[in-house]
């Protein structure tokens, strides 16, 4: 190893003598009495020795380099003065290099900084999983005209049938007959798809569903499709399918007309018609498609009519409105061109058409600020011009909220300190008039009418609210009520979509999901709150709340019990008493899969928790068949999930807690120490009845580290992980803030919530000083304390690649130094490059050898073996250069290069025996180290996309890039498969199984098993 760089490093990587460079030991001379002789013990490898003598200002003088072998030797020192200090710089070479051919080992072993243009040798990468979701317009109909078009919604109800488009699983059929024991009776998986559906009319004994589906490719183009399936005696059944060019926008149904806004990011806006036959097994129709110029649609219907607006180009702060009536053989225009809107309608409820008159409620900027409008059009056909009949503006400088039309009147409620409901009386369209005008605190999100009263969800002091408003009189419109329905700050869904708000007048009963951030002792407000609502009283009741486990999205009333569904659980309650509802029964619909460990024909999943779900550790057990069909579950001790491996019969977990939080569970940040660490080993002889043995915990605090790597495993009963300090560029796992502002919250013992998604990814850290963690659990029902190994004392960069196996660990350490020249456009600094091997033995302490010079950083390591083992390493390319790979083999000393090559360019990268693959920007190279200390060229695998990760499992190079994935064969010859997942992965979490196929964790979207490529 070279002196420059390292040996500003004299403890990283501890070995056993004093300094040292890797195949070179220096030893101190142990000088006889006489100063005629000296004596030294030469290790085993010992080829050769150098005398060398103090000399003046710390310097070090050579006597003599002379042959040498292992073993006691006894050396004639030069004459010198009495106190003259002698040692021996020793040469080591593995008398054992025989695993490799010969050639092998006759390279360069000594390396200087490596010169690079770029920031950093690794790139940030961030795998994130979203949940797609499809926006839902509120309802459009209005009082006067209560026949409109069914809307989308994330479920429906048919008698005691529950059918939810779960965007986290696809199509669930959930039977309410007996709501203390709700049945998942059908499931059509399609994680990521949507969430919008439709109940069509069908004859008795089936139900034909139809689903408004969102197809996003791996390149993130998106495309509808439109999928009808029969449920049937408990089983799903595919009808049709058809694939319509464009993204959904909204969507109407008409008995069995589908009408469709579509917006396909080239050609604008469409509005399509789809007719689907009664039969269910004849094609769906497609009928009368009309073009429309614009972006940011939105859709709205009424009984006979349907109006899409949007923003015209290059017109960000007006809207155009096409309208059209609704007929028995289509679409019928109304204006002769869409109507142009003084502002911009951002939600259904700000159209309206009726008795030829189209009247819209806008927002513009102006003097002064915002200004709300009201305007009225005539359109009456398709000959009408669309001419503006009458306006109103109202409001200047408040922002325009909740609106909705009632026969011939339309409510307005605007807010900047207070929120004013205005009653605009649209009898002459000709001169639209304020009637009445009410000014309360806070604002209204959506207003429902109630005959001659308004019931209303929005926001008041930061709570959510529900209000009765009296507008019997339109002069003098009045608050009947206003409940506050959380305890300070929280929100509902219902604030931003209607459709979550379920109001019952005829059982005199309102459903609003609500989360709030006060506390009850342990629990958080969160679920449905119960309203009483008194029409004959004109007056509203706060009851109860139906606490959920996770965060309620919908809430009906079946027969006698409410059903409230959130994205993960459906519940039922018996309200008999409103103000205590008890809760029947809790379903799991959908849980997140973090880590999917295949054992024989059966899965294993497991959550991490924390996560922005309200998640909560746990494993759950399903079959490779039916992933989504759970046989068991066990929740896990608290604490955030690091990793977990199932190895022996034996599942382990290593997870994390924190005395600053109480349960658990809580976001990271980079800057965030990890807290105590504990691996738990459970009895895995059958993965449904998993029995903890044993576990054990560290303190990690006084590591210093904040990242938490992945499982090693260099000998079976020797787990070990390392942990890195981070100074900025890393996320990993649910951050808890101990605020309840801003917090979340736990229930009983268990975490039920945090605010942001665990993002599992590796900045280019400035700081790394990495650490080995070893346990032992050679008896797994008392683990035995771990060891904390250092493994630098000073700043560096750890190898994103850690690698372990008979006996060792091993990772790349890199250096920043300055170079004594700059690199023409690029950084004065270059990089020095170490390889770390720790020898860990079946009993007993780590011990870290000597920081072994190489080229390159490290980038692949095939296998680890303590005979040697080939690597790989890379650095940037100088002076317009690409970046240049080596290959390297370790003789448990030493590393020798044994080829070099510069290629164009080299992203991820991989290794199985000889061979090194890596990314190209279109597909996958591959170099394989000849015998003769070449590199050859093997045949490329072409995909058309840049694999952002490439990892070797099983035999086989899988690639990977946030929803693609492919399978070849290592050796590159043979047939390789492609897939686009469902939803982006971490392609070092996917797993072989035993019959060859693979298993991917998808996160909250749970797991795809993908098939052996027989099948």
């Amino acid at each position: 190893m070279a002196a420059r760089g390292w040996l500003a490093l004299i403890l990283f990587c501890a070995g056993t003598g004093g300094l040292v460079r890797a195949a070179e030991v220096v030893m101190p001379v142990t000088v006889a009495a006489n100063r005629v002789t000296g004596r030294v013990t030469l290790p085993e490898g010992t080829t050769s020795l150098t005398l060398q003598r103090a000399a003046a200002g710390g310097r070090w003088v050579k006597v003599r380099t002379i042959p040498a072998a292992p073993g006691a030797m006894t050396m004639r020192l030069p004459p010198a003065g009495r106190n003259t200090k002698f040692r021996v710089s020793v040469n080591v070479r593995n008398p054992e290099q025989t695993r490799f051919p010969k050639v092998f080992y006759q390279g360069k072993s000594t390396f200087g900084p490596s010169r690079v243009v770029s920031g950093g040798l690794r790139a940030s990468f961030l795998d994130m999983a979203y949940a797609g979701v499809v926006a839902v317009m509120p309802k459009a109909d209005d009082a006067a005209q209560p026949e409109a078009p069914a809307e989308a919604d994330i479920w429906k109800l048919a008698g005691t049938t529950a059918y939810f488009f779960n965007q986290f699983r696809g199509l669930q059929v959930i039977d309410l007959a007996r709501p203390e024991a709700p049945r998942l009776i059908a499931s059509l998986r399609l994680p990521a798809a949507g969430q919008d559906l439709y109940l069509l009319p069908s004859a008795e004994g089936f139900q034909d569903v139809l689903l408004v589906e969102t197809v996003t490719d791996a390149n993130g183009a998106q495309t509808t499709r439109l999928q009808s399936v029969r449920v049937e005696a408990g089983a799903i059944r595919t009808l049709q399918a058809v694939d319509v060019p464009g993204r959904p926008v909204d969507s109407r149904l008409v008995g069995r007309r589908l009408f469709l806004c579509l917006d396909d990011n080239a050609d604008g806006v469409k509005l399509a018609e789809w007719f689907w036959p009664a039969d269910g097994e004849t094609a769906p129709r497609s009928g009368a498609e009309i073009s429309l110029v614009g972006r940011f649609a939105t859709l709205a219907a009424g009984a006979n009519w349907l109006a899409v607006a949007m923003t015209p180009p290059g017109a960000w702060d007006r809207s155009e409105v096409g309208a059209y009536r609704l007929e028995e053989s289509g679409l019928t225009a109304l204006t002769a061109a869409p109507v142009a809107v003084q502002g911009w309608l951002n939600d259904a409820y700000k159209i309206q058409w009726r008795d030829g008159v189209l009247t819209t409620i806008a927002q513009q900027w102006g003097p002064g600020g915002l200004v709300t409008r009201l305007e009225n059009f005539s359109a009456a056909g398709a000959d009408d011009a669309g001419a503006r009949l009458g306006q109103l503006e109202l409001a200047r400088g408040e922002s325009l909220h909740a609106t909705r039309f009632a026969g011939d009147k339309a409510y307005i409620v605007t807010f900047f300190q207070k929120d004013p409901l205005f009653v605009i009386d649209l009898g002459d369209p000709a001169a639209p008039v304020v009637a009445g005008q009410l000014d309360v605190p806070g604002w209204s999100t959506h207003l429902e009418p109630l005959g001659d009263m308004l019931f209303s969800v929005g926001w008041d002091a930061g709570a959510v609210t529900a209000s009765l408003f009296d507008v019997s009189d339109p002069a003098a419109p009045s608050l009947l009520r206003r409940l506050a329905l959380t305890e300070g700050s929280g929100y509902s869904e219902a604030n931003w979509d209607p459709q979550a708000l379920k109001l019952i007048p005829e059982a005199g009963l309102a459903l609003v999901p609500v989360n709030g951030y006060a506390w009850a002792g342990e629990t958080r407000e969160q679920g449905v709150r119960l309203i009483d609502v008194d029409l004959s009283a004109r007056d509203l009741r706060l009851r109860g709340i139906i606490p959920g486990r996770f965060e309620a999205r919908r809430a009906a009333l079946v027969e006698d019990a409410v059903v409230t569904l959130s994205q993960r659980t459906l519940a039922t309650a018996d309200i008999a008493d409103r103000d205590a509802p008890a809760t029947l029964a809790d379903i799991l619909l959908a849980w997140p899969v973090n880590h999917a460990l295949p054992v024989g024909d059966k899965l294993l999943a497991v959550e991490t928790g924390g996560a922005w779900d309200q998640g909560y550790p746990a494993a759950r057990t399903s079959t490779l068949a039916d992933p989504d069909a759970l046989l068991a579950e066990l929740d896990l001790p608290l604490g955030y999930v690091h990793d977990t491996a199932l190895r022996d019969g034996r599942f382990y977990v290593l997870r994390e807690t924190s005395d600053a939080a109480d349960d658990g569970i809580y976001l990271r940040y980079w800057a965030v120490p990890v807290g105590r660490l504990h691996l738990d080993v459970y009895d895995a002889a059958d993965p449904a009845d998993l029995k903890l043995l044993g576990t054990t915990e560290w303190d990690a605090g006084a590591s210093g580290a904040s990242r938490v790597g992945r499982l090693l495993w260099p000998r079976a009963t020797r787990p070990s992980v390392v942990l890195e300090a981070s100074s900025w560029g890393w996320y990993g796992g649910p951050v808890f803030i101990n605020d309840p502002v801003v917090g979340f919250a736990v229930r009983s013992n268990r975490p039920r919530s945090s605010i942001a998604p665990v993002w599992d990814g590796g900045w280019f850290n400035l700081d790394d000083k990495p650490g080995l963690l070893v346990f032992d659990v050679t008896d797994p029902s008392a683990p035995g304390p771990a060891q904390w190994l250092p493994l630098a004392t000073d700043a560096v960069n750890a190898s994103e690649l850690k690698a372990a196996g008979d006996g060792l660990v091993v990772l790349g350490l890199d250096r920043w130094s300055p170079v004594d020249k700059p690199v023409k456009g690029g950084s004065s600094e270059g990089l020095n490059h170490a390889l770390c091997v720790v020898t860990v033995p079946e009993v007993g302490a780590a011990k870290a050898g000597a920081p072994v010079d190489l080229p390159g950083s490290l980038i692949a390591v095939p296998e680890v073996s303590r005979a040697g083992f080939l690597f790989f390493t890379r650095t940037d390319g100088a002076g317009g250069a690409g970046p240049a790979l080596q290959a390297c083999v370790y003789d448990g000393l030493d590393a020798f290069q044994v080829a070099e090559t510069t290629v164009s360019a080299a992203g991820a990268s991989a290794a199985a025996e000889r061979s090194l693959w890596y990314a190209t920007g279109a597909g996958v190279a591959g170099l394989r180290v000849t015998d003769d200390g070449r590199f050859e060229a093997l045949a490329p695998l072409r995909f058309g996309w840049n694999p952002a990760a490439l990892e070797v499992a099983g035999g086989r190079l899988l690639g990977a890039d946030w929803k693609r994935l492919f399978e070849a064969p290592a050796t590159g010859t043979g047939a390789t498969r492609e897939w686009t997942l469902p939803a982006g992965f971490s392609l070092d979490r996917v797993n072989p199984t035993a019959a060859g196929g693979w298993v991917v964790p998808c996160g909250d979207f749970g797991v795809e098993v993908l098939p052996p490529a027989t099948e």
